[in-house]
Protein backbone atom coordinates (compact mmCIF):
# COMPACT_ATOMS: atom_id res chain seq x y z
CA UNK A 1 0.00 0.00 0.00
CA UNK A 2 1.11 3.19 -1.06
CA UNK A 3 1.70 6.05 2.51
CA UNK A 4 1.55 9.64 1.14
CA UNK A 5 2.15 12.49 2.91
CA UNK A 6 0.48 15.74 1.35
CA UNK A 7 1.16 19.25 2.43
CA UNK A 8 -0.22 22.27 0.11
CA UNK A 9 -0.71 25.87 0.47
CA UNK A 10 -2.88 28.06 -1.95
CA UNK A 11 -4.92 30.91 -2.29
CA UNK A 12 -7.26 32.46 -4.53
CA UNK A 13 -9.30 35.29 -4.70
CA UNK A 14 -10.68 38.31 -7.04
CA UNK A 15 -9.49 41.40 -8.35
CA UNK A 16 -12.12 44.13 -10.08
CA UNK A 17 -13.15 41.32 -12.94
CA UNK A 18 -10.23 39.11 -12.75
CA UNK A 19 -9.77 35.67 -10.73
CA UNK A 20 -6.90 33.99 -9.37
CA UNK A 21 -5.46 31.03 -8.23
CA UNK A 22 -2.15 29.60 -7.14
CA UNK A 23 -1.07 26.17 -4.93
CA UNK A 24 2.19 25.12 -4.45
CA UNK A 25 2.17 21.83 -3.18
CA UNK A 26 4.58 18.73 -1.73
CA UNK A 27 3.90 14.71 -1.75
CA UNK A 28 6.35 12.31 -0.20
CA UNK A 29 5.10 8.77 -0.91
CA UNK A 30 5.96 5.72 0.88
CA UNK A 31 5.69 3.01 -1.68
CA UNK A 32 4.98 4.83 -4.41
CA UNK A 33 3.84 2.41 -7.34
CA UNK A 34 4.19 2.78 -10.90
CA UNK A 35 5.18 1.20 -13.89
CA UNK A 36 9.03 0.38 -14.39
CA UNK A 37 10.71 -0.46 -17.64
CA UNK A 38 12.76 -3.72 -17.42
CA UNK A 39 15.29 -3.26 -20.32
CA UNK A 40 14.44 -6.67 -21.51
CA UNK A 41 12.30 -7.52 -24.76
CA UNK A 42 10.17 -9.79 -26.28
CA UNK A 43 9.47 -10.52 -29.83
CA UNK A 44 10.81 -6.43 -30.00
CA UNK A 45 8.24 -5.29 -27.28
CA UNK A 46 9.78 -3.45 -23.95
CA UNK A 47 8.74 -5.94 -20.73
CA UNK A 48 7.17 -3.62 -17.96
CA UNK A 49 6.78 -4.49 -14.08
CA UNK A 50 4.99 -3.00 -11.33
CA UNK A 51 6.97 -1.66 -8.63
CA UNK A 52 7.48 0.23 -5.44
CA UNK A 53 9.91 2.71 -4.25
CA UNK A 54 9.45 5.99 -1.97
CA UNK A 55 8.78 9.42 -3.93
CA UNK A 56 9.00 13.04 -3.82
CA UNK A 57 7.10 14.97 -6.07
CA UNK A 58 7.00 18.96 -5.65
CA UNK A 59 5.26 21.50 -8.04
CA UNK A 60 3.10 24.41 -8.23
CA UNK A 61 -0.22 25.85 -10.46
CA UNK A 62 -1.03 28.91 -11.09
CA UNK A 63 -3.94 30.48 -13.00
CA UNK A 64 -5.17 33.87 -14.16
CA UNK A 65 -8.86 34.48 -15.64
CA UNK A 66 -9.73 38.21 -16.14
CA UNK A 67 -12.66 39.51 -18.35
CA UNK A 68 -11.40 42.25 -20.48
CA UNK A 69 -14.61 43.54 -21.97
CA UNK A 70 -18.40 43.43 -21.15
CA UNK A 71 -20.79 44.41 -23.30
CA UNK A 72 -25.03 44.43 -23.82
CA UNK A 73 -23.83 41.80 -27.23
CA UNK A 74 -20.36 39.99 -26.43
CA UNK A 75 -18.11 39.94 -23.73
CA UNK A 76 -14.56 38.48 -23.68
CA UNK A 77 -12.14 36.58 -21.26
CA UNK A 78 -8.77 36.38 -20.91
CA UNK A 79 -6.79 33.12 -19.16
CA UNK A 80 -3.31 32.35 -18.15
CA UNK A 81 -2.25 29.06 -16.46
CA UNK A 82 1.07 27.44 -15.16
CA UNK A 83 2.33 24.29 -13.90
CA UNK A 84 5.14 21.96 -13.11
CA UNK A 85 5.88 19.27 -11.21
CA UNK A 86 9.02 17.57 -10.22
CA UNK A 87 9.27 14.22 -8.95
CA UNK A 88 12.34 12.26 -7.78
CA UNK A 89 12.86 8.59 -5.54
CA UNK A 90 14.05 9.44 -2.49
CA UNK A 91 16.70 7.22 -3.03
CA UNK A 92 17.79 9.00 -6.18
CA UNK A 93 16.32 9.19 -9.69
CA UNK A 94 13.64 10.38 -11.42
CA UNK A 95 9.62 9.11 -11.49
CA UNK A 96 9.39 8.17 -15.01
CA UNK A 97 6.24 9.69 -17.59
CA UNK A 98 6.15 12.92 -15.35
CA UNK A 99 4.93 15.43 -18.07
CA UNK A 100 7.42 18.93 -18.58
CA UNK A 101 6.59 22.62 -17.31
CA UNK A 102 3.03 23.89 -18.91
CA UNK A 103 2.17 27.52 -19.52
CA UNK A 104 -0.90 28.17 -21.34
CA UNK A 105 -3.28 30.94 -22.16
CA UNK A 106 -6.95 31.30 -23.18
CA UNK A 107 -8.88 33.82 -25.30
CA UNK A 108 -12.81 33.84 -25.31
CA UNK A 109 -15.59 35.94 -27.32
CA UNK A 110 -18.83 34.56 -26.38
CA UNK A 111 -22.60 36.17 -26.49
CA UNK A 112 -26.01 34.82 -26.12
CA UNK A 113 -26.06 32.37 -29.28
CA UNK A 114 -22.10 32.05 -29.51
CA UNK A 115 -18.77 31.22 -28.17
CA UNK A 116 -15.01 30.91 -30.07
CA UNK A 117 -12.59 29.79 -27.86
CA UNK A 118 -8.81 29.80 -28.82
CA UNK A 119 -6.09 27.98 -26.64
CA UNK A 120 -2.10 28.01 -26.99
CA UNK A 121 0.01 25.87 -24.25
CA UNK A 122 3.47 25.25 -24.42
CA UNK A 123 4.73 22.31 -23.12
CA UNK A 124 8.74 22.44 -22.34
CA UNK A 125 11.02 19.50 -22.94
CA UNK A 126 11.41 17.05 -20.29
CA UNK A 127 14.81 16.07 -19.70
CA UNK A 128 14.41 14.50 -16.13
CA UNK A 129 13.88 11.32 -17.17
CA UNK A 130 13.12 7.98 -15.48
CA UNK A 131 15.61 4.92 -15.91
CA UNK A 132 15.64 3.41 -19.17
CA UNK A 133 13.50 6.42 -20.43
CA UNK A 134 13.92 8.90 -23.15
CA UNK A 135 13.69 12.66 -23.17
CA UNK A 136 11.19 14.16 -24.79
CA UNK A 137 11.00 17.32 -27.02
CA UNK A 138 8.56 20.32 -26.33
CA UNK A 139 6.12 21.24 -28.60
CA UNK A 140 3.39 23.95 -28.54
CA UNK A 141 -0.53 23.10 -29.07
CA UNK A 142 -3.17 25.15 -30.48
CA UNK A 143 -6.86 24.68 -30.70
CA UNK A 144 -9.83 26.69 -31.60
CA UNK A 145 -13.62 25.73 -30.73
CA UNK A 146 -16.78 27.57 -31.64
CA UNK A 147 -20.07 27.17 -31.68
CA UNK A 148 -23.57 28.80 -32.02
CA UNK A 149 -26.91 28.02 -30.94
CA UNK A 150 -30.69 27.93 -31.57
CA UNK A 151 -33.55 27.60 -28.90
CA UNK A 152 -35.80 26.27 -31.17
CA UNK A 153 -38.97 25.16 -28.82
CA UNK A 154 -39.20 25.25 -24.44
CA UNK A 155 -36.48 22.09 -23.94
CA UNK A 156 -35.11 21.68 -27.77
CA UNK A 157 -31.79 23.55 -28.30
CA UNK A 158 -29.78 22.90 -31.62
CA UNK A 159 -26.02 23.59 -31.35
CA UNK A 160 -23.59 23.70 -34.56
CA UNK A 161 -19.61 23.51 -33.83
CA UNK A 162 -16.47 23.33 -34.90
CA UNK A 163 -13.42 22.50 -33.39
CA UNK A 164 -9.63 22.54 -34.53
CA UNK A 165 -7.25 20.53 -32.45
CA UNK A 166 -3.38 20.58 -32.97
CA UNK A 167 -3.21 23.75 -35.67
CA UNK A 168 0.57 24.10 -36.13
CA UNK A 169 0.32 20.70 -36.96
CA UNK A 170 2.89 20.03 -34.14
CA UNK A 171 4.67 16.24 -33.59
CA UNK A 172 3.31 15.99 -30.23
CA UNK A 173 4.66 13.16 -28.20
CA UNK A 174 3.26 13.63 -24.53
CA UNK A 175 5.80 12.09 -21.95
CA UNK A 176 3.55 10.16 -19.56
CA UNK A 177 2.25 8.08 -23.05
CA UNK A 178 4.06 5.05 -23.24
CA UNK A 179 4.04 5.21 -26.63
CA UNK A 180 5.35 8.35 -27.14
CA UNK A 181 8.33 7.24 -29.16
CA UNK A 182 6.66 4.79 -31.60
CA UNK A 183 3.25 6.85 -32.26
CA UNK A 184 3.03 10.91 -31.90
CA UNK A 185 -0.59 12.13 -31.26
CA UNK A 186 -3.23 13.10 -33.94
CA UNK A 187 -1.69 15.92 -36.21
CA UNK A 188 -4.18 18.93 -37.70
CA UNK A 189 -7.85 17.87 -37.15
CA UNK A 190 -11.05 19.47 -37.30
CA UNK A 191 -14.63 18.84 -36.46
CA UNK A 192 -17.78 19.93 -37.24
CA UNK A 193 -21.02 19.05 -35.43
Amino acid sequence: SEISDNVEFGVRGTVGRGSYTANIYYNRISDYIYLQLTGDEVDEQQIAQYTTNDARFIGYEVTWDQTVHEGESFAIDVGLSADAVRASFSGGGNVPRIPGNTTGSELRFYGDQWTVELNASHVRHQRHTGELELPTQGYNRVSLYTDYHWNLANDVDVVVFARGENLLDEEIRSHSSFLKHYAPESGRSVRVG
